[in-house]
């Protein structure tokens, strides 16, 4: 074990089996101005279909979505059934053309537990489901002194059968000494990926501390490693190891692992904190090196960013919304064609109102198109992923439960975009990190009301900073959306032979999704 791997104090480990349940960036002195650019609204995408999957038989809050090997999506989160008290993982089968194939919902049966978190989803290499989550072990009596959290996985079956549901928990059998020495007695699972030995790895926390397991097809843990830090964030297997994120008190840490998940490389992922202090996404890049999103320091403006593979950024951009103001990237990936979709909300009027954002960029940093929903009742973007005809599957926010799958934009956005220019500036940081103060901006609520504008900015780079964005008007889209020229979006339902195979991995798992990661500091 590597010395970023201290020895696990693994405790009692219980398995319940069986359960069925039907902007400027400065690299050595260069400033790297990255203009976000509005292209024609030709050559941005549209609406293929938009579906909702609320239903009167069930209650569910649907928070993450994956592609799946037939070409379908599994949306997943926590919910129950009719008739069901507590809450449950829960997750919901998608055909290629948005048609909902089965529901299924999984109970730990631990009269012990209660309050269920969903974290992720993953398809494994039979075609199956994981989640990962974790359950409350409340500490309910003097007695009963630990109470916390316990890590949970659940096996779906590619026909929607619960197969298995396991707990892994950090409980010693001495509570009481756990409790006198302050020790956390926690475990969290937060994400995971498959493996192509049809089981899957499952990152998160134990004990205070971040930790990587392997399970199997059974859900047994076959190794697993601990790490400095607060918790693991992000795994995905890479040239024959795995590539990890961990979350440390200020900032992440990429990890190269081996195999056995022994660290090979630590790396500090090294943003400006003093110019974008809320970020709450990273997505590893085909070079090795890191995407980042989140918001300004001034709680104004969309933020994506780029690190090479030593942590070191190599630009960073800002995007405006329509009011100016309180604009946030949440999720973030790279695109098949070395591009980047960030993911969020920006604000579309002074009244507070939030409108779910998609915002695509070339490799640069500059921004090619930008979709704003307006769909009633969401506020921002639950989950994007790019899906295999090279369009996006974007889950709405809020519970509205919905999936609104875009299409490829048009080749024009090849062209219509100039690359970023760079000129020399002896700042030693960007001058929008001073000019900007704090605001103290709560987060979004729910939505009530539907945008009604759409951000065009200037079609020229600056030298240094963000040009300055002219709203326009733009018509209600029918099918739930805007960008650019409302009225090229279309409402056309694909239907059921337009599904094709998917051509991914053997897991079945989308690479583009599978390759972020949440930090939330």
């Amino acid at each position: 074990m590597s010395q970023d791997s201290p020895p696990a104090r693994i405790g009692r480990r219980t398995f319940v089996t069986g359960l069925v349940a039907a902007g400027a960036a400065l690299v050595s002195g260069t400033a790297v101005s990255a203009t976000a650019t509005q292209t024609e609204s030709e050559s941005g995408p549209t609406v293929a279909w938009k579906q909702n999957y609320s239903g009167e038989e069930y209650d569910i809050h649907l928070t993450a979505a994956t592609q799946t090997a037939d070409g379908g999506y599994a949306l997943a989160g926590t919910g129950t059934p009719a008739g069901s008290d507590g809450a449950q993982y829960g997750m919901v089968k998608v055909a290629a053309d948005g048609s909902k194939e089965w529901i299924a919902f999984a109970d730990d049966g631990d009269s012990e537990t209660n309050d269920v978190s969903f974290c992720d989803i993953v398809q494994t290499a039979d075609g199956g489901f994981v989640m990962v989550g974790h359950a409350t072990n409340p500490a309910e009596t003097f007695e009963d002194r630990v109470g916390g959290e316990i890590a949970e996985a659940v096996k779906v079956t590619a026909g929607g059968d619960v197969a298995w549901v396991v707990q892994h928990d950090a409980f010693e059998d001495d509570e009481s000494s756990d409790f006198d020495s302050g020790n956390s007695d926690n475990s969290l699972f937060l994400t995971a990926t498959a493996t192509d030995d049809g089981g899957f790895l499952a990152g998160g926390s134990f004990e205070g501390s971040a930790w990587l397991a392997k399970l199997d097809g059974s859900g047994s843990i076959a190794w697993e490693q601990q790490y400095d830090g607060f918790s693991v964030e992000w795994v995905q297997p890479r040239n024959g190891g795995y590539h990890a994120a961990v979350r440390e008190d200020d900032t992440c840490a990429g990890l190269v692992l081996d195999s056995a998940g022994e660290v090979q490389q630590r790396v500090t992922l090294g943003i400006d904190y003093g110019a974008t202090p809320y970020n709450h996404e990273f997505a590893l890049t085909d070079d090795g090196g890191y995407a980042y999103t989140g918001r300004d320091e001034g709680r104004e403006d969309m933020v994506l960013g780029k690190l090479d593979s030593s942590g070191a950024r190599t630009w960073r951009a800002e995007f405006d919304g329509p009011a100016g103001d309180t604009d946030f990237g949440k999720q973030v990936l790279e695109t098949e064609d070395g591009g980047y979709a960030v993911a969020g909300y920006m604000s579309i009027d002074t009244t507070a109102e939030y409108a779910p954002t998609i915002v695509r960029t070339d490799g640069g940093g500059t921004e090619q198109w930008r979709y704003l929903f307006t769909e009633s009742g969401a506020d921002s973007v639950a989950d994007v992923l790019q899906t295999e005809d090279g369009g996006y599957a974007v889950l709405l926010a809020s519970g509205t439960n919905t999936l609104a799958k875009l299409t490829a934009a048009t080749d024009a956005e090849q062209t219509a975009t100039q690359e970023p220019t760079e000129t020399q500036t002896q700042e030693a940081t960007e001058t929008a990190a001073e000019e900007s103060t704090e605001t103290a901006t709560e987060e979004p609520t729910e939505t009530t009301q539907e945008p009604t504008e759409t951000q065009t900015q200037d079609s020229t780079d600056t030298a240094t900073q963000t040009a300055e964005p002219t709203a326009t008007d733009a018509s209600d889209d029918t099918s739930g959306g805007t960008s650019g020229d409302a009225s090229t979006e279309t409402t056309t339902r694909q239907t059921a032979t337009d599904t094709s195979d998917s051509g991914g991995d053997s897991g079945g798992s989308n690479d583009s999704d599978d390759d972020s990661f949440r930090c939330l500091l």
